[in-house]
């Protein structure tokens, strides 16, 4: 059987997370994004490959962000 938890006050709340722009509203990752589509759109038989070097693109981009 399962144990249930005395009723009562959860632990301490994580700390809040600090504000920075979303990868979304980054002009770099917008850019990154619009030439994945652009590149789709002119090859689309290479799809797959095309996507995983945008989602690579994205993903140095937020990890080489500066100011992080």
């Amino acid at each position: 059987m399962s144990e249930q938890l005395p009723p009562g006050r959860p632990g301490p709340l994580p700390p809040v997370r600090p504000d920075r722009t979303p990868p979304i509203r980054d002009p770099a990752a917008i850019f990154i994004a619009a030439a994945t589509l652009f590149a789709i759109f002119i090859n689309p038989q290479n799809v797959g490959v095309i996507l995983m070097l945008g989602v690579i693109a994205l993903l140095l981009e937020i990890r080489l962000r500066r100011g992080d």
